[in-house]
C-alpha cells in the first residue's frame, strides 16, 4: 500500500535532491559528525522551502527536535547550530514560510526555542491569522515547559499585552487573561513581571482580580487544590473591595 506520508521521518518527502536527502537523513539520525561533513560541501538549496509544508532543512531540524518524545535534544540543537553556520536562515521575511519557532510552539522544547530567539526568530511573530506566537505558548503542552516558553519570549521581546485579535471568540483577549483561563499562574506572573497590564477588561468579561476571586470561592472548601503560584498571583493583584 502506498504510504503518501513516507519519507516524512527523514525528511526524503520535503527534499527531492540527493543532496539534502542525505542532510535531511543525518539530521533524522542526530548524526552531528556526518551532517558537519556534509555541510563542508556547498549548498545551494540549503534555504529553499518550495514544497507544499514550506519547509526548509533548518525548519525540518526543529521540527524534529520539537517531537515530544525525541530523547536527542541536544544532537538536534547541535545540528541546527551546524546548519546555522552553514547560512541557514530562521527568518525570511515576506516568504509564505512559516518560521520553525512559529510552527512548534505547542511542543517546542524550552532549550530549542531559546537557539531560534538567539538566532533571531521574531518574539513577536503572529500565525496565518494574526494570533501572536506568545497565545501558542500559554496554550502549550506542558505546565512547566510552557511558563518557560512564555518567558523566554517575554525576554526576547515579547510584547505582554499582545491583544487576541477576535475578541467577539474570546473573552480572554489580553496574554494575561488568556493565561489565567488555562490556570498558567507561573506564565502570569511572568507577563506581570515583564510589564502585562493587570487591570485590562474586555466589555463583555472579567478582569484578572474578578476571575481570580471567583475561581478562589469555587475552591473556598479546598483551598489546597490551587497551587502557591495561584495564591501568589493573588496576592499580587488583588485590589481592595
Amino acid at each position: 500500500v502506498h504510504d503518501p506520508y513516507a519519507g516524512q521521518g527523514d525528511g526524503s518527502y520535503w527534499f527531492p535532491d540527493e543532496q539534502r536527502r542525505k542532510i535531511g537523513r543525518a539530521i533524522a539520525d542526530g548524526e552531528v559528525e556526518k551532517l558537519r561533513e556534509l555541510l563542508r560541501e556547498p549548498v545551494p538549496l540549503l534555504n529553499d522551502y518550495d514544497n507544499e509544508d514550506s519547509l526548509s532543512l533548518l525548519d525540518f531540524a526543529a521540527m524534529k527536535a520539537s517531537y515530544p518524545y525525541h530523547g536527542h535534544t541536544d544532537r538536534m540543537i547541535a545540528c541546527m547550530q551546524l546548519l546555522v553556520e552553514a547560512g541557514a536562515q530562521v527568518k525570511t521575511e515576506g516568504s509564505t514560510r512559516k518560521p520553525p519557532h512559529l510552527q512548534n510552539i505547542s511542543n517546542c522544547k524550552p532549550e530549542v526555542l531559546a537557539f531560534l530567539l538567539r538566532h533571531g526568530a521574531d518574539p513577536n511573530a503572529v500565525d496565518v491569522q494574526g494570533i501572536p506566537v506568545l497565545y501558542g505558548a500559554i496554550r502549550s503542552g506542558g505546565m512547566e515547559e510552557a511558563a518557560e516558553r512564555v518567558r523566554l519570549l517575554l525576554e526576547s521581546g515579547a510584547d505582554p499585552n499582545a491583544l487576541y485579535p477576535y475578541p467577539d471568540q474570546n473573552q480572554y483577549s489580553s496574554p494575561l487573561l488568556y493565561a489565567a483561563s488555562f490556570a498558567a499562574w507561573d506564565a502570569c506572573l511572568s507577563l506581570i513581571e515583564h510589564g502585562a497590564q493587570v487591570d485590562y477588561q474586555m466589555p463583555q468579561g472579567p478582569n484578572l482580580d474578578t476571575f481570580l476571586q471567583e475561581l478562589k470561592e469555587e475552591n473556598g472548601q479546598y483551598p489546597e487544590y490551587l497551587p502557591e503560584s495561584f495564591y501568589k498571583l493573588v496576592n499580587l493583584v488583588s485590589t481592595p473591595n
